[in-house]
């Protein structure tokens, strides 16, 4: 499971690293008046939409499934059930966010409102998920289960992951 969890972990540095220029970036737009590089944050969604919906948060709901029996702590439980949850919202937010950079791109017209309310529901969601995921859950899946099944996980992922990796031509428009 070290493995797997190493995985997670790595993951989540890098997709807070790519948040960090997300942040960057809107901010030398709103506060400096800068023009967006779209270009960047088209990129920066492509990869969210692609590897942490796609792959990503699979892996965590293939071992949350497991997790869930083993978990005695009651607030990391309710903090399982809800990270479960939020999969599918930041699923639905970064699909909106990409779609705000799409249309900028194709020269339509999204108000600073409206890109400063999408972009500031999906950082501020993501960062909070993925703070009570290190926090609470990552621990759980430490102590609660066995290097050995970190092979039949990643079979099971492997398998989902191929079958969305025939979908991403469809999310990257």
């Amino acid at each position: 499971m070290s493995e797997l969890l190493d995985r997670l972990i790595d993951d989540h540095k890098y997709m807070q690293e790519i948040q960090t220029c997300l942040k960057k970036e809107m901010h030398r737009h709103f506060a400096e008046g800068a023009k967006i590089d779209l270009g960047l944050m088209q990129d920066i969604m492509y990869y969210l939409r692609n590897y942490a919906d796609c792959f990503h948060h699979p892996l965590e709901d293939l071992i949350y499934v497991r997790l869930r029996d083993r978990i005695e702590n009651p607030v990391a439980f309710e903090m399982l059930e809800k990270m479960e949850l939020e999969h599918a919202e930041l699923k639905r937010r970064t699909r909106l966010l990409q779609e705000d950079f799409n249309a900028l791109a194709n020269g339509e017209t999204v108000s600073d409102e409206r890109l400063k309310f999408d972009l500031f529901e999906y950082i501020e969601m993501s960062e909070t998920h993925i703070a009570c995921e290190n926090h609470y859950l990552f621990p759980a899946i430490n102590a609660h289960l066995l290097d050995s099944e970190g092979e039949e996980i990643e079979r099971e992922w492997r398998k989902a992951a191929d079958l969305a990796d025939q979908r991403l031509p469809e999310l990257a428009g």
